[in-house]
């Protein structure tokens, strides 16, 4: 049993993961061959909720998970000579989930209101810069 006497009842869960890959490759001679791999991987899972018990509030009852994940892989490759060859891979991968829930037997919620939120805001920006001369 949660109770708040006065006042609303926020459950929260929130995860904000920030990653940046950079790799620099550069290779100079008469057969140049230069190659960089930039590869992100972001799992994770944001779960808030009520499972099987009893909330009671005399305001709003409020649920919310939320997830703002950053990636930005950034790759560069230069190849000089008289033969150049340059490879690039950049790659993000973003796996998981975001829930807001209620569940389970004996879920009772009292209250002004009930609000469930659940939030993704993901921004994944790879970058590749090749160059062959």
């Amino acid at each position: 049993l949660v109770e708040a006497k006065s006042g609303a009842v926020t459950i929260n869960a929130d995860a904000t993961p920030t990653i940046t890959t950079i790799g620099v490759a550069i290779a100079v001679g008469t057969l140049a061959a230069a190659g960089g791999l930039a590869e992100d991987t972001v799992t994770r899972d944001v779960n808030a909720g009520i499972d099987g018990g009893e909330v009671i509030g005399s305001g709003l009852v409020d649920i919310d998970a939320g997830a703002t994940i950053t990636s930005d892989p950034v790759v560069v490759a230069v190849a000089i000579g008289l033969a150049a060859v340059s490879f690039m891979y950049a790659r993000t991968t973003i796996d998981g989930a975001t829930d807001a829930f209620l569940k389970g037997a004996g879920t009772v919620v009292r209250g002004t209101g009930l609000d469930v939120d659940a939030t993704d805001d993901i921004d994944a920006t790879p970058v590749v810069v090749v160059v062959a001369d």
